[in-house]
């Protein structure tokens, strides 16, 4: 059995509740997102931590970016971030 097995979300208290009903959102910008992975194991875990999930993702590969389109229904902006410079 591996350890991530066997970690429980925590118990509903002020620190994941707004106490009004409604749900956080973990707002997350993938870099490099390729096919979603990160953005399915966030979908996975999150709903037990009574929380919601709003991605925006980057990559420059046009095939990875439409795949994750197809699996998330979200479009990755298609950027080389190797060309992005400080601001």
């Amino acid at each position: 059995s591996s350890s991530a097995a066997s970690i429980k979300p925590p118990q509903s208290s002020s620190a994941n509740s707004r106490g009004n009903g409604s749900l956080q959102t973990l707002r997350t910008l993938e870099l490099y997102s390729g096919i979603g992975g990160m953005h399915m194991a966030l979908q996975r875990v999150l709903p037990a931590y009574c929380m919601q999930l709003h991605v925006e993702a980057v990559d420059v590969n046009a095939t990875a970016n439409k795949v994750y389109h197809s699996l998330l229904g979200v479009q990755p902006a298609s950027m080389d971030l190797c060309r992005v410079g400080a601001a």
